[in-house]
């Protein structure tokens, strides 16, 4: 409930990126942040409005008393002093999944991770 109005606010502040489907009968759709229960992703095409926005997402945090868990945040902006910067060889995890700096997901990294588990049981 309290993300809603940061929600709102990213909105409105900052340009969308248009997110596309290779299928032409789906839907297309633009956004600049992913949002679930705790996790926020941001995105965009700039580094100047990724600093923007995440300048905007600590005043936000600052203004209602909630901070950002440096432990758990990554990015590939060098600039940002927030948070580890995504190298391309280690990854980050955003919903559990761990993704390189590109959003890819780090299907070998996952695979052997889940085979490490499933050894252990």
């Amino acid at each position: 409930m309290a993300m809603d109005p940061l929600s709102r606010m990213l909105n409105s502040m900052f340009p969308k990126l248009e997110i596309s489907r290779e299928d032409p009968n789906m839907l297309t759709y633009s956004t600049n942040h992913f949002f679930f229960i705790d996790d926020l992703k941001i995105v965009a095409l700039k580094e100047d409005v990724l600093v923007k926005m995440m300048e905007a997402v600590n005043g936000f945090f600052e203004s209602v008393g909630l901070e950002m868990n440096s432990e758990k945040s990554a990015s590939n902006v060098e600039s940002l002093s927030c948070c580890e910067t995504v190298d391309g060889i280690n990854g980050y995890r955003y919903l559990g999944v761990l993704e390189d700096g590109g959003s890819n997901v780090l299907k070998n990294k996952v695979m052997d991770s889940i085979l490490e588990n499933v050894k252990k049981r």
